[in-house]
């Protein structure tokens, strides 16, 4: 007699090169886990064995399955005889080999399949083959009728597909990937008992941990894994034992892994028959379709924000970019945003956001810092960042949508910059406020006067939008009809004196503080200059005016 061929199924319900043909019909049935928890409650082991001898049933906790299985395997001739006499429709007797009582049930199937019933021999105890033939034959008759019932279970497999796609559909209109896994291993929670952990490739390259159902115990899975794990030519891969240790796997008796496109890997952990794979490989199949789709859903729907804040600006580079950067805030959860237009050569043209957070880190790498920078038109950059310091680090698939935004607002720019340019041009030929005190005080002076400039400022005006013309409206109605008021900065009004003296400009400033600042509660800081046809200078006025408020309040 040769030697013993290997256990067909080792200790942790995987398949050696003794494996059944995976179209066996006893592999359509979803679970026999009632069957082995009958076995349990009645102190005996069972096998189902294919037309070829070889065991279908998964591996259980009972010590005693390992011995039977070999012994069902082995090329004993009671065994065989057995097992050969069952397949061809005889049964009803039992054998006792190797301190073990056996007892066989044909079932009625196309191909034929045998139960193998099994109870260990003890000194001194009756063998009671009668109760074991007895056993065999309710047992075997149960399972005969689920192997001829196997739409019922197709329905069910139907049932958890529809239902998957339609979890998943719902999952994906958020536009988030990340919840589609979530959903995903949700559903093989409940409905497998299989653990699936997501991770998803970051900016620096590195598939790192993202998704993790409540409750997970964190340390029994690695929080990065090799960006070579998965295929892309399969839907599913089986780790083998040792792979899976050395991943980071720690107690997962079984661990599958699935590459969904470039950015994602699912590892689903637990006790996984082999006969689960190519149902675990079709539910893949709908996740990785549903990844995609809520990649579409995001990727459209902040390109669509994109352009009605550009529309609704009208050209505007201001609010378009506020607009703008509130949106992305919302959408990438972030805490800062930044809009900048700079030269090749570096020199800012237009900046909005929080650029002070970017300056030093805008060209580095960083887990919480995302940005895009794209060419302009023929001479400029565009740079879009987001950071969220506090949370999450970015992730490949927030840089694919940060960059698509990225793309419309670099086709909409151009427009901008030509808008702007003129806009410098014509303020270069506009004649401003301070040209026109300038030019009245030098008339003055030319026709022999004596003229005196106040400059009031406020720098908290920039943050009372309407009241620096309210104060310059006040302060009109404490002047002469030939004195001027007028703005010259966002926080500045100059006030022009003509045949006034330096000194006597002084009580004119008195009586503005009495009657206009103190009455609108305002503190301004005040500077006086004056010229004289003795005293002409080159230099404005107003200059001078703003020099002497710094020395006053520097004192």
């Amino acid at each position: 007699m040769g030697p013993e061929p290997p256990d067909p199924m080792d200790d942790r319900g995987t398949t050696s090169e003794y494996a059944v043909d995976p179209t066996a019909p006893a592999l359509r049935c979803q679970s026999w886990e009632w069957l082995l928890s009958l076995a349990r409650r009645l102190g005996v082991n069972v096998e189902l064995l294919d037309n070829q001898g070889y065991p279908l049933l998964p591996a259980t906790e009972q010590p005693e399955q390992p011995a039977v299985r070999r012994l069902l395997a082995s090329n004993t001739e009671p065994v065989r005889k057995a097992i050969a006499a069952a397949l061809s429709g005889k049964g009803g007797e039992s054998i006792a080999v190797n301190e073990q009582l056996l007892a066989f049930a044909p079932l009625a199937t196309t191909p034929r399949c045998v139960l193998a019933v099994a109870r260990p021999l003890a000194p001194g105890t009756p063998e009671q083959p009668r109760q074991l033939q007895s056993i065999a034959a309710w047992l075997g008759a149960a399972a005969e009728a689920q192997l001829r019932s196997p739409r019922a279970d197709e329905h069910d497999v139907f049932e958890r597909i529809s239902t998957l796609q339609r979890v998943l559909a719902d999952a994906a209109g958020s536009g988030r990937e990340g919840d589609v896994v979530r959903a995903f291993a949700e559903a093989l929670a409940i409905w497998e008992d299989i653990e699936v952990r997501g991770y998803v490739e970051n900016v620096a390259g590195l598939f790192v941990l993202d998704v993790m159902l409540p409750g997970s115990i964190r340390s029994e899975a690695p929080l990065v894994i090799d960006d070579k794990v998965g295929s892309s030519d399969v839907p599913i891969v089986r780790l083998p034992r040792g792979e899976a240790e050395r991943l980071g796997f720690i107690s997962a008796s079984d661990v599958l892994t699935s590459r969904l496109g470039t950015t994602w890997v699912v590892a689903l952990c637990g006790r996984i028959p082999r006969a689960s794979d190519a149902q675990l490989g079709v539910y893949v199949g709908l996740l990785a379709h549903a990844v995609q789709n809520a990649a579409n859903v995001g990727m459209s729907r902040m390109t669509w924000s994109t352009v009605e804040a550009l529309i609704v600006s009208a050209g505007q580079f201001e609010p378009a970019a506020r607009r703008l950067l509130d949106d992305l805030k919302s959408a990438f959860g972030a805490t800062a945003a930044v809009l900048l237009v700079t030269t090749t050569s570096g020199g800012h043209l237009l900046a909005t956001g929080d650029t002070e957070q970017f300056e030093e880190t805008l060209n580095q790498v960083r887990n919480d810092r995302l940005t895009v920078t794209l060419p302009v038109a023929d001479r400029h950059r565009m740079t879009l960042g987001v950071a969220r310091p506090n949370g999450p680090p970015f992730h490949r698939p927030e840089q694919r949508l940060l960059e698509a935004v990225g793309r419309v607002v670099a086709s909409w720019l151009p427009n901008v910059l030509v808008a702007s340019a003129e806009a410098r041009e014509r303020r270069k030929t506009a004649v401003t406020a301070e040209d026109v005190l300038d030019r009245r005080a030098r008339q003055a002076v030319d026709a022999g006067e004596s003229v005196t400039l106040v400059v009031v400022s406020d720098a908290s005006a920039v943050f009372h939008p309407g009241r620096l013309q309210q104060c310059i409206t006040a302060i009109r109605g404490q002047l002469r009809p030939e004195d001027v008021a007028a703005a010259v900065g966002d926080h500045e009004i100059a006030v022009l004196l003509p045949s006034t003296s330096v000194q006597s400009a002084a009580a004119v400033v008195d009586r503005l503080q009495h009657e206009v600042m103190a009455e609108l509660g305002i503190r301004w800081g005040i500077g006086i200059a004056g010229h004289s046809p003795a005293t002409i200078s080159n230099e404005r006025l107003l200059d001078l005016a703003r020099r002497d408020a710094d020395h006053h309040a520097s004192a």
